[in-house]
């Protein structure tokens, strides 16, 4: 999992590019709700995207602040797709002595 940088400058870094968007576009910070996640499978190890874990609760933020409830994980089957993927990460940086992630899929139950 990546590591948070505690330095703050991430956390600048994203209120230095939001401010730069036109004024209409409504930005929704989820840097906050993801590092309060962190210590979730929310980040894969091997590569540069969110899991499904993580993407969920960036969707869980995105869906309050904009005014709708969003649907509640248990309200999720969980479905390991894929059980041994490596990512860019991995293939770029040439260590291979990295556990292997895996993939889920959110299956709703409603």
């Amino acid at each position: 999992m990546p590591q948070i940088d505690s330095s703050g400058k991430e956390a600048d870094n994203i209120i230095f590019a939001s401010s730069m968007l036109d004024k209409q576009i409504k930005f929704i910070n989820i840097y906050n709700t993801l590092c309060s996640s962190d210590d979730n499978y929310i980040f894969y190890r091997t590569d540069s995207l969110w899991t499904s874990e993580g993407a969920y609760y960036a969707y869980k933020r995105i869906i309050r602040k904009i005014g709708f409830t969003p649907t509640d994980y248990s309200d999720y089957n969980i479905i390991h797709m894929k059980s041994d993927y490596y990512g860019n990460l991995y293939d770029l940086s040439g260590i291979n002595n990295v556990d292997y992630d895996y993939i889920d899929r959110f299956k709703s139950t409603k």
